[in-house]
C-alpha cells in the first residue's frame, strides 16, 4: 500500500466529513504522516540493520558516525565484529546497566563487550556508547534496532516501512483526529472519533504482542510523537 491508498481508505472512513468547508486533503496527509510515526514508535514494529565502524579510542558515537542515529527507538542487539568476513557473525554486546551514569571512573580500552543508546549530552541528540573504549579502528559494529520513518510521506506512491497488515491501522488514526477536530459540527462524529481510536489501539496492541522483540508490558497509552497538533 503507498501513500496515495491510505488517503484513499482515510476518506472511505471520513464519508460526510468530507463535505465540510474546512475539510482539507492536507489535513489527512497530516494526520496520516502522523499517525504512522505514531505507530512506529508505540509498537517497534518496524526494524532495520545499522552499521559503523569503530575508532581507536572514542567510545561516544554519533549521528556523525551512525547516521540514522535519531531514528533508532530501542536495539534488539548488537555486535562486534572482529573479522569483518560474512562466515563472521560477531560477538554479542550486553546492553551496560545504568548507561552513561554507571561508566567507570578509569577509562579501559580493549574490545568492546557493552553498548547504550541515549541521550545525555545534548537533549534529542541521541549517542551510542561501546565500553571498553575500542582500541582498534574499523571494526563493524552490527546493531538491529526498531526504528522510525527517515522521513514523512510525501508523493502518492511512498511507501511504508511497516508491514502491510498494519497498514488500516494508519488511517484510522488519521479519522480519529479528523472526527475528533471537527466533532463541534456533528455531534456523532464524537462517536465516530471513539470508533476509530478504539481501533487504532487495538491494532497497536495487536503489534505489539506480535512483536518477536517486545519487552513491554500489556498495558498502552496512545501518544504522539509530534507537539503540534
Amino acid at each position: 500500500m503507498d501513500f496515495l491508498q491510505l488517503q484513499t481508505d482515510t476518506i472511505d472512513l471520513l464519508g460526510a466529513l468530507t463535505d465540510i468547508p474546512d475539510y482539507s486533503l492536507t489535513q489527512v496527509k497530516h494526520y496520516i504522516n502522523r499517525g504512522y510515526f505514531d505507530f512506529c514508535s508505540l509498537t517497534e514494529i518496524a526494524s532495520q540493520i545499522f552499521l559503523f565502524t569503530t575508532t581507536a579510542n572514542q567510545f561516544v558515537y554519533t549521528k556523525t558516525q551512525w547516521t540514522d542515529i535519531e531514528n533508532a527507538i530501542k536495539v534488539f542487539e548488537a555486535r562486534y565484529e572482529e573479522d569483518a568476513t560474512e562466515s563472521s557473525l560477531g560477538t554479542v554486546l550486553k546492553p551496560f546497566p545504568g548507561g552513561m551514569g554507571a561508566l567507570p571512573k578509569n577509562i579501559e580500552t580493549g574490545t568492546p563487550k557493552f553498548y547504550a543508546l541515549g541521550n545525555w549530552f545534548t537533549p534529542g541528540k541521541k549517542v551510542f556508547i561501546l565500553w571498553p573504549v575500542p582500541s582498534t579502528t574499523g571494526k563493524n559494529i552490527k546493531i538491529n534496532a526498531s526504528t522510525l520513518p527517515d522521513t514523512e510521506l510525501v508523493a502518492d506512491n511512498d511507501t511504508l516501512i511497516i508491514p502491510e497488515q498494519w497498514h488500516d491501522a494508519i488511517s484510522y488514526y488519521a479519522a480519529w483526529r479528523m472526527f475528533s477536530k471537527y466533532s463541534h459540527r456533528n455531534p456523532s462524529w464524537r462517536r465516530k472519533a471513539l470508533e476509530n481510536k478504539n481501533f487504532y489501539e487495538q491494532k497497536v496492541l495487536e503489534a505489539k504482542q506480535l512483536s518477536f522483540f517486545d519487552s513491554h508490558d500489556d498495558s498502552m497509552v496512545v501518544r504522539d510523537v509530534y507537539d503540534v497538533y
